[in-house]
């Protein structure tokens, strides 16, 4: 403390011989004489005047010092905005009162399948005894071709057996529907008996193809 007091009186020294007009390379002889100030016993009177000295200062210091002010400082990072809201498309507008095209997936078309099919037959005016006229419908699809396609009839007993004597010439035919006449004839003299008649559609070649039908028709044949 001492030698704090000593520095100021020696600086405020060589501040007035500066105003003065001092050379200020002529050194200056400053004699600062300082009497000693004798130290505080430790009496209590001595101790308690200190300790209420430190805590005047204390207070006065804490009086003084600035209060501390919250200042809020913006963050600097940069702000990110949110997202943006993506609105659903617009539906898709059929025009009312429009009819639209519905495809159909194709079918296939059936084959009509071939067939024999109302019989009649009736004994010849003339040699109803060895003789019978009939008249067969016919559906043909054209499975076997279109050459020598026919269709025949024979008569057959009650074994079932054939009458080898009795049939009819083959008619030829062509594909879709039709009708054939035929004639069923007795071609042996004798007498025989049959109980129905049998007609066929038939291809000739290599491979036989055959579709028959039996119709009844009971009859005495003679000749």
């Amino acid at each position: 403390m001492r030698d704090f007091k000593s520095l100021t009186l020696m600086l405020i020294a060589i501040l007035v011989a500066c105003l003065m007009g001092c050379n200020p390379s002529t050194p200056i002889v400053i004699v600062v004489t300082a009497t000693p100030m004798p130290l505080p016993s430790n009496t209590p009177d001595v101790i308690g005047t200190g300790v209420a000295q430190q805590q005047a200062i204390a207070a006065t210091l804490t009086a003084a010092a600035p209060k501390p002010t919250l200042v809020i400082v913006p963050s600097l990072a940069p702000t990110l905005a949110p997202p943006p809201i993506l609105a659903p498309p617009p539906p898709t507008l059929v025009p009312t009162g429009v009819p639209t095209a519905t495809r159909i997936p194709p079918t296939a078309v059936p084959t009509p399948q071939s067939r024999l099919r109302n019989f009649q037959c009736g004994d010849d005016n003339f040699q109803g005894n060895r003789r019978v006229r009939c008249v067969v419908e016919y559906s043909y699809n054209g499975e076997w071709g279109t050459d020598k396609i026919y269709i025949s009839a024979t008569g057959w007993n009650n074994t079932p057996a054939q009458i080898l004597e009795i049939y009819s010439d083959k008619q030829p035919i062509t594909s879709g529907e039709g009708v054939v006449v035929l004639i069923i004839e007795l071609h042996e003299r004798g007498i025989y008996w049959t109980t129905q008649n049998q007609f066929c559609m038939f291809a000739e070649g290599s491979t036989p193809r055959v579709i028959c039908q039996f119709y009844p028709y009971p009859k005495k044949w003679t000749m």
